[in-house]
Parts: C-alpha cells; sequence; structure tokens
C-alpha cells in the first residue's frame, strides 16, 4: 500500500511545499556534511569556539537554499513593515497631561501685555 496525501485530505499546494522542505533538508544535510568533512571533522561539537564561529560563518555565506531569495524578500518586507509602524507610533502626539488638582483647570491667568 503507497501513501498519498489524498488519503488524509492534503492539497496539491501542501503536498508540492512538503516535497520542496524534504528536497532542501537533503540538499543542505549534503552541503552540511561536505563542510564537516572539509573542517576535517564529523560534528561541530568537534571544533574549539574559534573553528567553529568560522564553520557556521562558512555554511551562512556559501549555502544558499533555491527559494531562499523569494523568503528574504517577504522577510525583508514584513521587517520594514513593522518598523514603519512602530515609527509611526513614536511619531504619535502624546497626550494632553491631566492637572492633580481639578480645580486648577478652571483657573484664569491674567496674561501681561
Amino acid at each position: 500500500m503507497s501513501f498519498t496525501g489524498y488519503q488524509l485530505g492534503l492539497s496539491d499546494d501542501l503536498l508540492e511545499a512538503s516535497k520542496k522542505v524534504i528536497e532542501g533538508s537533503a540538499e543542505y544535510k549534503k552541503f552540511f556534511d561536505a563542510t564537516l568533512k572539509k573542517f576535517g571533522v564529523t560534528s561541530p561539537d568537534e571544533l574549539s569556539g574559534e573553528k567553529k564561529k568560522e564553520f557556521f560563518n562558512y555554511i551562512d555565506k556559501n549555502y544558499k537554499a533555491k527559494d531562499e531569495g523569494v523568503y528574504m524578500a517577504s522577510y525583508d518586507k514584513k521587517k520594514k513593515m513593522q518598523k514603519e509602524n512602530v515609527d509611526e507610533e513614536e511619531e504619535a502626539p502624546t497626550p494632553t497631561p491631566v492637572p492633580e488638582d481639578p480645580e486648577e483647570d478652571t483657573k484664569v491667568v491674567e496674561s501681561k501685555e
């Protein structure tokens, strides 16, 4: 008996997205394993502090997922919108303070002209 997503009521889009994630994970693992070999270890835990940092910096700099640009553009757009909302909140007028003495608001101030 073969597995199909239809038995679980999954949409074609969800099945396709899941397939891409699995394929992307396999590509990343292949790159990660090759980088381990390049650094002469079988696990990042075998690396000292600076070497471990160099290892992960190498991975960050050199591994590019197929759809990374699409996800990053979406992420950047979301961050920009959040920043704009924060900037708008910072520019909002400050509320008028309420006087501690309720009668202070009704006192007449004479102007010196």
